[in-house]
């Protein structure tokens, strides 16, 4: 699988705070342990899936995620279910004085060759 963290996710962080982004890629390294174990497991009975999938999910000010959503090919249907679970059980220390934060994630999975 790769992993990509766009640039777009560094810029909108950067306008928070410098502890947030040290936070999100922490706990998306989290999320991309979920979604490895979920593709291996899929690629056991499936060993050509592949596809790309979009997470976006919002930090409050108080920390709580919201609003996940996840876009996928079909095929990775339940490598998405395991990531919007994840997703969904992250918690982020309260952000004081900065604006919710929106964050967007591509994931693409390529099986081994």
């Amino acid at each position: 699988m790769r992993y990509v963290l766009p640039v777009m996710l560094a810029y909108s962080l950067a306008a928070a705070q410098g502890a947030l982004m040290d936070a999100v890629q922490e706990k998306l390294d989290e999320v991309r342990d979920v979604a490895t174990q979920a593709y291996e497991d899929l690629l056991a009975g499936n060993p050509t899936a592949a596809g790309t999938m979009t997470v976006t999910f919002s930090i409050s000010r108080d920390g709580f995620v919201g609003d996940v959503s996840v876009a996928s090919d079909s095929v990775l249907f339940p490598v998405a279910d395991a990531v919007r679970s994840a997703v969904s059980e992250l918690k982020f220390d309260a952000m004081a004085g900065t604006e919710p934060v929106q964050i967007s994630v591509p994931f693409e999975f390529r099986p081994p060759e």
